[in-house]
């Protein structure tokens, strides 16, 4: 992804995580580093739009996600003890957007890509004041594990 772009997808992530966290400027520092790996993968939503230009493109959508070890440690695939996860680091839909199937075919996109890479478990954090995003989830079959404080 270019960098104009990524910029773009992440102030988009900054943009509708900001009713959840009192310092942006350290959430959206936070993100970028979780995010500027080569191993995140991004599918992104945009809406229609004339011409090539997707940093003109109004966005409407993203899931990055990253194959990884359960631990989030940095063991590599052929470590005896790695054990694969499907991390998803982002799930973001702009608000006009909701409750249209777009966050569900995100997520069945990152389930079927699971699948593809014969990974058991997909993982993700969400901020539990944040209601119907963890509703999302539970809905549609995760468990909560444990709660950060």
């Amino acid at each position: 992804m270019d960098k104009c772009l990524f910029n773009k997808v992440l102030g988009f992530i900054c943009k509708n995580m900001s009713d959840w966290y009192d310092d942006y400027d350290t959430m959206c520092n936070a993100k970028r580093k979780q995010l500027c790996s080569s191993a995140t993968m991004f599918d992104l939503c945009f809406e229609s739009c004339e011409g090539d230009e997707l940093t003109d493109a109004t966005l409407l959508g993203v899931l990055a996600w990253r194959e990884e070890d359960a631990t989030h440690s940095t063991r590599k695939k052929t470590h005896p003890s790695f054990f694969p996860v499907l991390y998803v680091y982002e799930l973001q839909v702009t608000s006009e957007y909701r409750k249209c199937g777009v966050g569900g075919q995100f997520m069945d996109r990152a389930i079927r890509q699971a699948a593809t890479l014969s990974v058991p478990v997909l993982m993700l954090t969400v901020n539990t004041k944040n209601k119907t995003a963890y509703d999302f989830y539970v809905n549609r079959g995760f468990v909560p594990h444990r709660a950060l404080t």
